[in-house]
């Protein structure tokens, strides 16, 4: 869980310095999502006339079992003034999962994750502070105009070693020869299937 810093004035977005480009390298133990920023304004009832904006990377746990997000990415303005950066998230397994604000904590849906995007953006003075907050959110949107968020993420340790043993048990059922042959083999691939999917999803 990362702490935040409330500061006094609103604040931009601000991520870490700009990537390099660059061929992806191929490994089936890393894979990126690109999905919609999660956007929410949080007021603070300890402080009325408080509040946060914040933009999150949101994925379903179920479907990334095993996996462990460690980087975002984002594009600033559009072509060809835009420029992309990334940072290092929040660790699991609970990221930004029970981010505080004041006196509230900010959760996603349940059986979700949130990896916050930056430090989020604050309003602090006297209330009423929708309308300022509201234009707050538009202005930190309007950062980022195609509204997305690139997710990276790499197999937990335990699972690569499951998936390596998988593929290899794979190639040796293509492989096998004869009907005992095969018959040991399919054994041993659906003993690894059941080891893999017990913790790990491709």
């Amino acid at each position: 869980m990362r702490t935040i810093a409330l500061t006094l004035a609103t604040s931009a977005l601000m991520l870490g310095t700009a990537s390099n480009a660059g061929a992806a390298v191929v490994d089936p133990n890393e894979k990126t999502t690109v999905t919609d920023i999660q956007w929410r304004i949080v007021y603070s009832t300890r402080t009325p006339g408080n509040c946060m904006v914040a933009g999150f990377s949101q994925w379903e746990a179920a479907k990334f079992k095993g996996w462990d997000a460690y980087k975002l990415s984002i594009t600033f303005g559009t072509p060809p003034a835009s420029s992309t950066y990334s940072a290092s998230v929040s660790p699991p397994p609970l990221y930004d999962d029970q981010l505080p604000y004041h006196d509230s904590i900010v959760s996603p849906p349940n059986g979700s994750h949130w990896a916050l995007i930056g430090d989020g953006s604050f309003r602090a003075g006297p209330p009423p502070a929708e309308a300022d907050c509201q234009a707050m959110l538009a202005r930190s949107q309007a950062q980022i105009p195609d509204n997305k968020v690139t997710t990276y993420f790499r197999r937990t340790t335990v699972c690569a070693t499951k998936f390596d043993k998988l593929t290899k048990v794979e190639k040796a059922v293509k492989k096998a020869k004869g009907k005992k042959s095969k018959r040991r083999a399919k054994a041993k691939l659906a003993a690894a299937k059941s080891s893999f999917t017990k913790d790990c999803t491709r």
